[in-house]
């Protein structure tokens, strides 16, 4: 993501080399799942999305990307990534 650490927002990309189903969540340090941001059947290709979290305090959060396949397949990959929200 860029930038971090955030204020007031931050985009996030990520590339899939093929296409399928992405769930893009932001997590709390406790796993709490704060937000979903991104959801839906995608292209291949470079893909981003701004976050603007409202009513969050400052700390650092984990976003998380799965990518599911289009034929029904289960998590194809998985990653997450650290982010830090200043106020």
């Amino acid at each position: 993501n860029y930038p971090n650490p955030f204020n007031p927002s931050t985009v996030i990309g990520y590339g899939l080399p093929s296409e399928g189903t992405v769930r893009l969540t932001v997590h709390d340090l406790l796993g709490r799942t704060v937000a979903t941001i991104d959801e839906g059947f995608r292209e291949p290709g470079v893909h981003s999305t701004a976050w603007t979290p409202i009513g969050l305090p400052t700390g650092i959060y984990y976003y998380r990307l799965v990518v599911s396949g289009s034929s029904g397949e289960g998590t194809v990959y998985s990653m997450s990534r650290k982010l830090m929200l200043l106020k």
